[in-house]
């Protein structure tokens, strides 16, 4: 009697190893063996979310805040759909240096007398 997938009586890792996937069954290598944690690059650049912000701060008062520490490649404001106020912002620089002096100097900052937080977006 035929199953559906994932119910056959072989596990996948057998089955992978019986030269369907390259000759003489060979094993697989991590891609990568790095185990340290700390901030991911993306594509373009570095990039940090900013949370906790002030519901009457405008994208001027975050831009101005953040392109103390460096250049903006990028921002993107994400809003609340029902209010319109921003619940968080995606702040994307070039330089490594620029995002860890804005993360230093930034996380437990104050805009508009409320405290946020800045952190790196991708951690390892």
């Amino acid at each position: 009697m035929e199953r559906g997938r994932g119910f056959s009586e072989q596990s996948q890792s057998t089955r992978l190893h019986q030269g369907r996937i390259g000759s003489g069954g060979s094993s697989y290598e991590a891609a990568s063996t790095e185990t340290s944690s700390g901030p991911q690059r993306s594509i373009e650049g570095w990039i940090l979310i900013g949370t906790n912000i002030h519901e009457e701060a405008s994208e001027d008062d975050i831009e101005e805040l953040f392109s103390d520490h460096g250049y903006i490649q990028h921002m993107t404001v994400n809003r609340d759909r029902k209010m319109g106020r921003i619940k968080s912002v995606l702040v994307e620089y070039g330089e490594k240096s620029e995002a860890q002096d804005a993360v230093n100097k930034l996380d437990g900052s104050k805009l508009l007398g409320q405290e946020i937080t800045v952190d790196w977006a991708f951690i390892k």
